[in-house]
């Protein structure tokens, strides 16, 4: 890329928290870069010379990532306006015990997913 290094670009993306998973191909790639690189959150690092299907296939798995956590994000808000949804009459439907229940259960269901997705 001209003028700019793919970490750079990374260090950006993270910086500015866009929603991607990145992929990094590399033909300069030494096990100190590509661990450094996978700490910082990349989806994964690959060396070329590379396989056409290999590239494809972890394009692949990093989309369904990506989907399914932004999935997860419109699910946890449509949860989140049903438990703070009132009657016409101002009422909350949900009592608050029981709506800090739910969030609780909710939290930790995420937290088991996400141990698995890592």
């Amino acid at each position: 890329m001209p003028n700019v290094s793919g970490i750079e670009l990374f260090d950006f993306v993270l910086e500015k928290k866009i929603d991607v998973e990145l992929l990094f191909i590399t033909g300069f790639a030494d096990k100190k870069m590509s661990q450094l690189m996978m700490r910082k959150g990349a989806f994964d690092v690959i060396e070329k010379p590379f396989e056409e299907d290999l590239v494809l296939g972890r394009v692949k798995n990093a989309k369904f990532k990506l989907v399914r956590r932004r999935l997860e994000m419109i699910l946890l808000e449509s949860i989140a306006k049903m438990l703070n949804f009132k009657s016409p009459s101002g009422t909350a439907l949900v009592s608050d015990s029981k709506r800090i229940e739910y969030f609780r259960a909710l939290i930790g269901l995420m937290e088991v997913k996400n141990r698995k997705i890592s």
